[in-house]
């Protein structure tokens, strides 16, 4: 039986493999522990106290900025639409006053204690009767301006004789937001009037009244565009024509 010589140093059991022999040669580096590079979260973890709050500072600093300028277009966005709610409004205010107005002048009639048609006149109200409920009965109807705003009084008759008392006149809006140069609403003409006719100046003769124009103008506000809406309407008193 042969035996292997261990070479000198070598002990029973250890590898003996030679390196010097070229097929045998281990790789540099190979049979060294090596260790694991470290994680992102371990290269971090000293990043905290430092870059990584200041990242999340600008980060909250953004959303900050986000968040005001969200609220504040949310903010415009409610108020024009607001405001486009209350143009709409006025407009529609002005649209049911001219046919309103138109038809119950237009039909006025003498009162119930026989009255005048038209009972007062002015540049901002006027006073007439009309059978406003086809119930056979004249109210009296008033519209005047106060302050910006446009109402509508109407008071029934009572007792016998017939009275009109301003104490039942029941008082509507009909109109808000006039504007300042609502100086004239109510402009009234004669039978002659012609189209270029000059209006009857005041005081108002009203027996001359034939014809009444009615001029209203509106501006939800004054600093912001587009600015006043005017409607106009004329309307001949059908009682009061010389050629029917």
């Amino acid at each position: 039986m042969s035996h292997t010589r261990l070479p000198s140093g070598a002990r029973r059991g250890e590898s003996c493999v030679s390196s010097n022999h070229p097929s045998l040669t281990l790789p540099e580096g190979e049979g060294k522990t090596q260790k694991n590079p470290p994680s992102p979260w371990e290269r971090g973890r000293g990043e905290v106290g430092g870059f990584v709050l200041a990242e999340l500072l600008v980060a909250l600093a953004i959303l900050a900025f986000i968040m005001i300028g969200v609220g504040a277009l949310t903010s415009n966005i409610f108020k024009l639409q607001a405001y486009n709610s209350e143009a709409m409004t006025e407009t529609d205010e002005l649209r049911r006053f001219m046919k309103t107005f138109v038809a119950e002048l237009r039909s006025a009639e003498t009162s119930d204690n026989g009255g005048y048609s038209i009972s007062a006149a002015a540049s901002t109200s006027i006073t007439f009767y009309d059978d406003l409920y086809n119930d056979g009965k004249r109210e009296q109807i008033r519209y005047y301006v106060s302050g910006t705003t446009l109402n509508k009084g109407v008071t029934a008759s009572t007792g016998v004789p017939p009275v009109y008392t301003s104490a039942n006149e029941t008082i509507s809006e009909v109109i808000h937001n006039l504007t300042s140069a609502n100086t004239t609403i109510f402009s009234y003409y004669p039978a002659t009037y012609a189209g270029t006719t000059t209006p009857l100046t005041v005081p108002i003769d009203i027996a001359q009244i034939h014809l009444v124009k009615a001029q209203v103008i509106v501006d939800t506000d004054p600093n912001r565009a587009p600015g006043p809406v005017t409607d106009s309407t004329q309307v001949s008193i059908r009682n009061l024509k010389d050629n029917l």
